[in-house]
């Protein structure tokens, strides 16, 4: 599940989840519980179809799916994606969209199982806490 947050209004929210739902890709989409975010889910599955069947395929698998939906959609949207953990327990809360979108012909996107999670995290912080260094007088 992606999610662009900090919209500025929940017409901004319309305009961008209909963008979202454009994509054949897009299994899932609906405007967040604010009026102000919209939270959308790519579909994935291996080149013959299926899911990973054990856990530890499916989180690897997850992990490199979230990456590539990520580098695929947010410049096509032109928003930043919030960057998160992937997780499979991906949860958020129930919205008020009236309309929300569900294509049950969604065009899967083929990826073949990784070997090991991705070499560089998407979700780490984008900033590093900077610790203060104290400064020597100079006497």
């Amino acid at each position: 599940m992606l999610e662009v947050n900090r919209l500025k209004s929940m017409d901004e929210a319309v305009s961008l989840k209909q963008k979202i739902v454009e994509y054949p890709q897009t299994l899932f989409a609906m405007i967040g519980s604010s009026g102000r975010s919209v939270k959308f889910v790519v579909a994935y599955t291996y080149p013959d179809g299926s899911l990973p069947r054990s856990r530890t395929d499916a989180e690897v698998f997850h992990a490199h799916a979230y990456r590539h939906a990520l580098k695929t959609y947010e410049p096509r949207l032109s928003y930043s994606i919030e960057l998160k953990r992937p997780v499979l327990e991906m949860d958020c809360r129930l919205s008020y969209d009236a309309d929300v979108y569900y294509n049950p012909d969604v065009l899967t996107i083929h990826l073949e199982q990784p070997v090991a999670m991705p070499d560089e995290s998407t979700y780490q912080e984008r900033f590093e806490k900077r610790v203060p260094v104290p400064v020597e007088s100079v006497g």
